[in-house]
């Protein structure tokens, strides 16, 4: 009997232990990897020039302003030309009607600043209800950053591409690049999949690997959350991606 006590204990402990962990530990938690992104053909004026994504922000009790203006600090500090965010701005636990929260959030998106501006994607757990998208969007136009919802902008002769996420939207590249060729009547010759040379996107929950866009596939590699991935751009021959030591 002794013995069956110990073991449930044993049990409850550990369960404790991990559920205490994914809760209180793992969301404050901030890793900053360094990348060398070689591309071809890349234009002269981006050549070491710095990419920041961060990504799976899940804003709420366990993930406040307070913890979230951290990741802002390590942001920053990187001095980055350009800021990308991969989505899952909130989640089941985000307190929607909670006004000083959300402002909150808001001062410190807005603290998000890179010559070349601030972009985000949503994730699915922005999409899975009506009212999370929304919040998210005017959470994101009040902070100053674009959000691209299959929608491409040319920046200083680079196409960045921002497509839907693949749980509750239907993403699409082609119609991406479609849209912006109607806007500039060029688009670099950026036609679809075979000129996508990077790609970022945040916590994959589970598609890791091969995911359609509209017009074929693309990798997905997964960012958890409270990390955040600092890119510099160089030219090579092929394209490859190179941690850095």
């Amino acid at each position: 009997m002794n013995y069956l006590y110990f073991v449930i204990y044993m049990i409850v402990g550990i369960a404790t232990a991990l559920i205490s962990y994914g809760f209180l530990i793992e969301p404050r938690r901030l890793k900053l990897i360094h990348y060398k992104i070689n591309l071809t053909g890349l234009p002269e004026q981006w050549h070491g020039r710095r990419i920041v994504f961060l990504s799976d922000i899940h804003a709420g009790p366990f993930y406040p302003p307070s913890l979230f203006a951290k990741a802002v600090n390590a942001v920053q500090k990187q001095k980055p030309d350009i800021v990308l965010i991969g989505g899952d701005f909130v989640e089941e636990r985000t307190n929607f009607k909670k006004d000083g929260f959300r402002s909150d959030y808001v001062a410190e998106l807005s603290r998000l600043k890179a010559p070349l501006g601030s972009y985000a994607i949503y994730g699915n757990h922005d999409t899975e209800a009506s009212e999370n998208r929304v919040y998210v969007h005017d959470l994101l136009k009040d902070a100053g950053i674009t959000l691209l919802a299959n929608e491409a902008v040319n920046i200083d002769g680079i196409i960045l591409v921002g497509l839907e996420e693949s749980y509750h939207q239907k993403p699409n590249l082609q119609a991406a690049l479609e849209r912006l060729k109607s806007r500039e009547n060029d688009v670099g010759g950026a036609k679809g999949r075979d000129n996508v040379q990077n790609f970022r996107s945040g916590g994959t929950t589970g598609q890791d690997g091969d995911q359609n866009y509209g017009s074929g596939d693309t990798k997905g590699q997964d960012s958890l959350q409270g990390n955040s991935q600092s890119d510099t751009l160089t030219k090579h021959d092929s394209p490859n991606n190179h941690p850095q030591k």
